[in-house]
């Protein structure tokens, strides 16, 4: 099953075009699989100490709802937090 979708910028609206696969936003399944994909990933970044600690908690990637919120002490350690979350990464899940 595809949901055909259009892009509107201003007052011009492209061509529509299917989308065959992903998750709507606000969907069930949109939150979970966002979880399943971004712990491996923050939990990588507190273990090679990228980003900012505040009294020994880790405060290098901060989420809410969708948004990325990446932090460190220098422009160094920012492009290290940026490779790292660019690297492909599996996801195990047990059902």
């Amino acid at each position: 099953m595809s949901t055909d979708m259009h892009v509107r910028w201003g007052n011009m609206y492209s061509c529509w075009f299917p989308i065959l696969a992903g998750v709507r936003q606000g969907g069930i399944l949109s939150l979970i699989f966002f979880a399943l994909y971004m712990d491996p990933l923050i939990i990588q970044l507190r273990n090679l100490a990228l980003g900012c600690n505040l009294h020994d908690e880790f405060f290098g990637c901060l989420l809410y709802a969708g948004d990325i919120l990446l932090m460190s002490h220098t422009v160094h350690s920012v492009q290290m937090i940026i490779y790292v979350m660019s690297l492909p990464t599996t996801v195990s899940v047990c059902v």
